[in-house]
């Protein structure tokens, strides 16, 4: 970082956003953290100020209204700009007038966040399938035939292609992945279900095959508002069915996802009250290398302030692979017993 004087320093992080922390150096020569060992560092996206503790930044909202059923706008999208703004200025957000089928975010009312950030409204019946399947054959209004085709009309050998999308296979993942874990952090939060929103709405898209089997909760081979609705539906426990959600689906596991809610939830805060299996203490994760950084680094901690992987900034690593977009993409890791890791 270069002084700009007045005791402001100016740095540049190549990356859309990250979590930044310091490190001065005292009069005596000690060097310091800030934020402490074991706090979140500072979120930044954009220009970013931080004194004493608290962050000034310019922040972009996005409020939009989607229809649960067909994925498309009901209204167009609401833009609020903010400059200089804090993490301590509250926003609110409202429903379109007179919609009583709102599925309302758990974003719907908070504090500024740096950078764009969406607000997303659904609006349908609750728990309905955007397209549903009928379990049984339903009662014909009109004549159907009730046998099969007279031999005049070519019987056919094979199954009808299905009108709706669908993947002819599923993607080979490597290790398992957790069903709602779209961000890959090990949780299901409103984090994840604002990716699928957007995803859904097309603001942007899911870079590799995991996130696409991670998103796709109800099982269908796409994409869209349900499967948000799912993960916010099972982020706040609400007492129904979830389809995949908080199962796990990978080469490691290969008995049939059930498709209600498990006994056990994955966790939603980030410590879980069951412990994970044996075989998953080493977490490993993607980072994609799509701003040319050309080396990236895991730095670990337990609960005891141990540094799991030597001093900041921790281990470089070294395994890559290439995506569908051909980005470089880190194999990170992060080494067992790691309660923090940046």
């Amino acid at each position: 970082m270069t002084s700009e004087g007045s005791g402001w320093f100016v740095g540049t992080v190549n990356a859309p956003a990250a979590y930044v922390m310091f490190h001065p150096t005292s009069t005596t020569g000690a060097v310091t953290q800030e934020p402490g060992q074991g706090e979140p560092g500072y979120y930044a996206a954009g220009e970013v100020w931080i004194q004493n503790k608290a962050s000034t930044f310019n922040s972009k909202m996005i409020v939009s209204h989607i229809d649960l059923k067909t994925g498309q706008k009901l209204a167009d999208d609401v833009v609020t700009e903010k400059t200089k703004t804090t993490s301590t200025t509250s926003y609110t957000t409202t429903p379109i007038s007179g919609r009583t089928d709102v599925i309302a975010p758990m974003n719907a009312s908070g504090n500024y966040q740096p950078g764009t950030f969406n607000v997303v409204y659904l609006y349908g019946e609750i728990g309905d399938d955007p397209d549903p399947q009928p379990t049984t054959e339903p009662t014909p209004t009109d004549p159907q035939p009730t046998t099969e085709p007279t031999p005049t009309d070519p019987q056919p050998t094979t199954e009808p292609t299905p009108t709706d999308p669908q993947p002819t296979t599923e993607p080979d993942p490597t290790g398992k992945i957790l069903i709602g874990d779209v961000n890959g952090d090990g949780l299901i939060s409103v984090a994840d279900a604002t990716v699928v929103q957007q995803v859904a709405a097309e603001i942007t898209t899911l870079d590799s095959s995991k996130q696409k089997i991670a998103a796709d909760c109800n099982g269908d081979g796409m994409v869209t508002v349900f499967d948000a609705t799912l993960i916010q539906k099972y982020a706040a426990e609400f007492d129904e069915e979830f389809y995949r959600t908080g199962t796990y689906v990978g080469e490691d596991d290969p008995t049939p996802v059930p498709t209600v809610k498990p006994t056990t939830p994955a966790p939603t805060d980030p410590e879980p009250t069951d412990p994970e299996p044996t075989d998953y203490e080493e977490q490993t994760f993607l980072l994609t290398d799509n701003f040319g950084w050309g080396t990236a680094y895991v730095y670990a901690w337990d609960d005891d302030g141990n540094e799991l992987n030597g001093t900041w900034p921790g281990s470089a690593q070294a395994e890559t692979q290439t995506n569908d977009y051909g980005e470089t993409q880190f194999i990170c890791h992060v080494p067992a017993g790691a309660t923090g890791v940046i």
